[in-house]
């Protein structure tokens, strides 16, 4: 989260901004002062107060709905006819990066770090989802390429289905079958 809202808004800002109005782009948006703070709230063990809390809680619940649907509203202007060759190699890029080498550093950064297990499991599927639908919605604030990203988004989401089965099955299969053995114990 905290990636995506300093180094992401930056890169996105960075495509048509020069470097100080890109930084500038970074604490503009209020999910910094939001992380900066829950991080003073968590540090002096301060708790908000109930209906404030509720608030929060409400406003957290609503994000995933608002979000698909302005995925729909950006999927309504993404053109299915034939694209830009630069465009394409944008695209192209933005999907192997996703599908590909994500993975590939996520099994490297595992492999060095140790982690083994269940853990392992986990973090690697979480490395192999698609590009998050927030992407989409910071290409559109700062104008860049919100087709791409866009359809981008809408390409990892359906690879997604097949390519984590595989990933699943050719990887993790035993963490895999823990994790069935497990849910179908629980129901």
């Amino acid at each position: 989260m905290v990636i995506v809202n300093t180094i992401g808004i930056y890169f996105a800002a960075r495509s048509h901004f020069r470097i100080k109005e890109a930084i500038k782009s970074v604490f503009s948006l209020p999910a910094i002062y939001a992380s900066l703070l829950a991080l003073l709230l968590r540090s002096f063990q301060i708790h908000l107060p109930e209906p404030i809390d509720t608030g929060v809680s409400m406003i957290s619940a609503a994000y995933s709905p608002i979000v698909l649907a302005i995925l729909g509203m950006q999927m309504m202007n993404v053109k299915t006819s034939s694209i830009k060759n630069k465009e394409q190699v944008t695209f192209w890029t933005g999907m192997g990066i996703r599908m590909i080498i994500a993975p590939i550093i996520s099994l490297l950064c595992l492999f060095l770090l140790k982690i083994d297990g269940i853990l392992h499991s986990v973090l690697f599927v979480l490395s192999c989802m698609p590009v998050a639908v927030n992407a989409g919605i910071l290409a559109q604030k700062f104008y860049a390429s919100p087709q791409i990203v866009t359809k981008t988004i809408l390409w990892t989401t359906l690879l997604s289905f097949i390519f984590c089965r595989l990933l699943l099955f050719g990887c993790t299969d035993q963490a895999y079958r823990k994790v069935r053995g497990f849910l179908v114990r629980r129901i």
